[in-house]
């Protein structure tokens, strides 16, 4: 009986745990889609401008942006305002200072801007590989070392132990 009252117990907690995993999982992606993430343009600003708190002239101003600057758009709001991020700065810009984002006739220099950034976290890279090695390799000796050091009390107090037992002194 109480195999089976175990088993049922065992059963409820396990469906109980699949719902919650479910639901957890279910909820960034309504979070994203409520969100607006499925919209996000680049595009930059066609006039000096300001980045405010809330959709309206009169809120708080974030920051301030010149023409030509790049900015991410999660979509229009209310009133003609699109809601933005820049430089980790979420807020709010009038729709019509806005515009899709070009780069420009010269491609070679964004094409070596690239490379920079390509060898850099190449660099940073292999940095943190070559850092890594050395935490384990130091990590190696260093239970290699305690190791040894217990091993050599372990035989000096079992020799300790072995005088004693014999009756030498």
């Amino acid at each position: 009986m109480k195999t089976r009252a175990f088993h049922k117990r065992g059963i409820a907690v396990y469906l109980v745990t699949c719902l919650f995993v479910l639901l957890t999982v279910g909820m960034p992606v309504r979070a994203a889609e409520a969100d607006g993430a499925a919209t996000m343009t680049l595009q930059q600003t066609v006039k000096d401008i300001q980045i405010k708190a809330e959709p309206e002239q009169s809120s708080d101003t974030l920051a301030k942006l010149q023409k030509g600057t790049a900015v991410i758009v999660y979509g229009e709001s209310q009133n003609s305002w699109s809601r933005i991020e820049y430089d980790g700065i979420n807020g709010y810009i009038e729709s019509s200072a806005l515009e899709a984002y070009s780069a420009g006739e010269s491609m070679e220099g964004l094409d070596e801007e690239f490379d920079t950034v390509e060898n850099e976290t190449e660099r940073t890279v292999d940095e943190h590989e070559l850092r890594q090695k050395s935490k384990r390799t130091s990590l190696i000796w260093g239970t290699v070392i305690v190791s040894l050091v217990i091993a050599i009390f372990v035989v000096g107090v079992v020799s300790v132990l072995k005088k004693d037992k014999t009756g030498e002194s």
